[in-house]
């Protein structure tokens, strides 16, 4: 049986109190936003100087701290296939693949032009199911963090290095918001609605995908990156009931106390991060649909 290397992200930040380091946030929709909002929040509990960089550059003799998210993948079937590109293509959603495509090799990328002469690269808590070559080569100045126990899996049977793997929370989990805690009225409906990763769910009427919503970006400027992050869980806390299958609308809902129906998305993700991170809280509910009408509830 594999015993998971589950480790607190504090704990990493504990070591880098008060040090400067190089920080590349993970681009994205508002729910990257909110992840590095939430990481721009432990740099500054634990006094640590970050200096942001982007997927194009290069530093050296750094720390250098890789953004959580979900670039590291591909997106699966519900039977867990990958795919096709035939079948991307018959679908209408290859151009938002393709986009997809690039940001991930462009995330890879960003990896192999740093990994050799810096200190180290800390990939924060992510979601991983691809990209095998590049993590079975990968040396010992590489620590991965993953956010489920699926990519925990998948990068502990491959990474030569074992011990650098570690089992960690998504860090929007880091979010404080009990104090903004509201009961709010009405349902949010909030399911995806992008080509490339949309499932087959019967849109409400009053469907608004909120992460597309409030745009995407590099997430690079702090400020902005708030601003966005406020406006996104503002809108979320004015509902009672929230049904989504975007994981940082179900996770910002759950943090503000909102009644929550998390629903599967393209492929594991959501119901893996939800079994490993959100199973005990109670208000937050996972429903195994992705075609259809919505369930009664």
């Amino acid at each position: 049986m594999l015993n998971y290397n589950e480790i607190d992200i504090q704990q990493i930040l504990e070591r880098h109190k008060g040090q400067e380091i190089c920080y590349c946030p993970n681009p994205g929709n508002a729910g990257d936003a909110l992840i590095a909002h939430s990481t721009y929040n432990l740099f500054l509990n634990y006094k640590i100087r970050c200096s942001i960089i982007g997927l194009t550059d290069i530093v050296k003799g750094k720390s250098v701290f890789y953004g959580g998210g979900g670039n590291l993948r591909v997106t699966r079937s519900m039977g867990h296939r990958p795919l096709s590109a035939l079948k991307l293509l018959l679908e209408g959603k290859i151009k938002s693949s393709i986009r997809v495509l690039v940001k991930r090799k462009a995330s890879i990328r960003f990896l192999r032009n740093n990994i050799k002469q810096n200190k180290e690269i800390i990939i924060l808590p992510y979601t991983i199911n691809a990209f095998e070559g590049f993590f079975r080569t990968v040396p010992p100045n590489m620590r991965i963090m993953c956010r489920e126990k699926l990519s925990y899996q998948f990068v502990h049977n491959i990474i030569p290095n074992k011990k650098n793997v570690y089992l960690s929370k998504d860090l929007a989990f880091y979010l404080d918001l009990r104090s903004l805690q509201q009961k709010g009225s009405g349902t949010l409906n909030c399911f995806r609605t992008d080509k490339a990763e949309k499932t087959n769910i019967r849109l409400p009427k009053d469907n608004i995908d909120l992460s597309r919503h409030f745009g995407s970006g590099k997430w690079n400027n702090e400020s902005m990156t708030s601003r966005i992050s406020y406006l996104f869980i503002k809108h979320i806390n004015q509902y009672e009931h929230i049904n989504t299958n975007r994981l940082h609308v179900a996770i910002a809902g759950g943090l503000l106390g909102k009644k929550v129906n998390l629903y599967a998305n393209a492929y594991y993700k959501n119901q893996a991060v939800y079994e490993y991170s959100m199973r005990k809280m109670g208000n937050v509910k996972f429903i195994n649909q992705t075609e259809g009408t919505l369930k009664a509830l």
